[in-house]
């Protein structure tokens, strides 16, 4: 089935990554390239289709990835973490826990410095941190 999707201009690959929603903390797909990451969103048309070429596309939706902050990707572990333990923790200790890929691992590791962290956690140390109450 083909779909309609438009992505950010300046993203060639990206790759899909599952992570827990900010708000629902219902497990979802998001998207990163090398420098970023991006959420789909989904505009529902229930009555409509698309033309493309000489084609059809009964699917109607139109899917929009957009960037989203990284920060609002890690809240939901780190509270997981804090709820769990009340003790600080490196960033390594925290997506271990997340049985989550190389990719994305390398790119939480690239995107979440100790600066970025201090916006929303207590950092101590070397990227030891304990989220903000």
């Amino acid at each position: 089935m083909s779909r309609i999707f438009i992505l950010p201009k300046e993203s060639t690959e990206l790759h899909r990554i599952r992570l827990k929603h900010p708000k629902k903390l219902i497990q979802c797909d998001y998207y990163c390239d090398n420098e970023r990451f991006y959420e789909l969103n989904m505009r529902k048309n229930s009555y409509h289709s698309w033309f493309r070429n000489d084609c059809l596309i009964r699917d109607g939706n139109i899917y929009v990835i957009t960037p989203i902050d990284p920060l609002f990707l890690i809240i939901p572990i780190i509270t997981e973490i804090n709820e769990q333990s009340k003790n600080y923790c490196s960033l390594m200790d925290i997506i271990a826990d997340h049985n989550l890929d190389s990719i994305t691992i390398d790119l939480i590791k690239k995107i979440f410095d100790e600066k970025l962290l201090k916006c929303i956690a207590d950092v101590k140390g070397k990227s030891i941190f304990i989220l903000n109450s």
